[in-house]
């Protein structure tokens, strides 16, 4: 990510590991921005808001249950390498920048590459909080969390639940579901 953001986003973990998967493969999962419920069990709904429906612009609504919604805008996508989304900031965070990165290693393998920012709430006792418990929790939920769900999406095909739209289709709004 550039400079720019490293200023608005002080704060980063990332993370990356191989998938047994091609480039294409490992990039069909996340170019389906809308059904990211699909492969991560604490998503209980997402869905497109807006117009967009592919690359920059992309908007979606998450549902994470107790923790409540997050919205989700993608800022830049390389088609079959990359995507980078902003999310509404959510708990002690007042805002995230998310980057998915996958290069092909093999024809049969792949490296993806997870990278969040983010800036903390509260000051002096937000930075002593990221100090003590934040970083580390994020860093976890990056590491052995969203990269080792795609992981597993990938090389197995699992889902957590069924795609409520037709796949080639966005997942719109549950009361819009097509």
């Amino acid at each position: 990510m550039t400079n720019s953001s490293e200023t608005t986003y002080p704060h980063a973990v990332s993370t990356e590991t191989e998938i047994n998967g091609s480039a294409a493969e490992v990039w069909e999962v996340l170019a389906d921005f809308s059904a990211v419920d699909t492969w991560v069990p604490f998503v209980e709904s997402s869905h497109i808001e807006g117009t967009v429906e592919r690359g920059v612009g992309i908007e979606r609504r998450c549902d994470i249950g107790k923790a409540g919604n997050i919205s989700e805008t993608v800022i830049d996508w390389q088609e079959g390498e990359s995507l980078s989304y902003r999310v509404s900031g959510f708990g002690p965070m007042k805002g995230l920048l998310n980057k998915w990165t996958v290069v092909e290693t093999s024809p049969s393998t792949s490296l993806v590459t997870v990278e969040l920012r983010y800036k903390v709430k509260f000051g002096l006792l937000g930075r002593l909080l990221n100090f003590l418990v934040l970083a580390r929790v994020l860093k976890k939920r990056v590491g052995s969390g969203a990269v080792m769900l795609l992981k597993k999406r990938v090389e197995t095909g699992e889902v957590v639940r069924p795609r409520r739209a037709p796949v080639g289709h966005p997942q719109t709004s549950p009361a819009n579901a097509r």
